[in-house]
């Protein structure tokens, strides 16, 4: 991840900084959103960035409602609806 952390990620999720069992799944989806607003912008993200390489915020959002989409809707075949985008992104 370029522009998201862990930290950052688990705070999203509400999800304890001791709890570790999920982090490799969390890194993975964090890389999994940073590549999806990334394609939707159909540009590199460092367009994006201001002069110390902090990614708008706007953007920042946009991939922590994939990341909280992806870990809440972990199955194709969940009961909640499936959206192409989550909303607000």
């Amino acid at each position: 991840m370029q522009y998201l952390n862990l930290d950052t990620i688990k705070a999203h999720l509400n999800i304890m900084p001791d709890y570790t069992d999920e982090d490799l799944y969390l890194i993975q989806l964090g890389d999994t959103a940073e590549i999806q607003v990334k394609n939707l912008c159909d540009t590199d993200l460092i367009q994006f960035t201001d002069e110390c390489g902090n990614l708008q915020e706007p953007l920042i959002q946009a991939m922590l409602l994939y990341v909280g989409t992806l870990y809440n809707d972990r199955e194709t075949d969940s009961h909640s609806s499936i959206v192409k985008h989550p909303h607000g992104v």
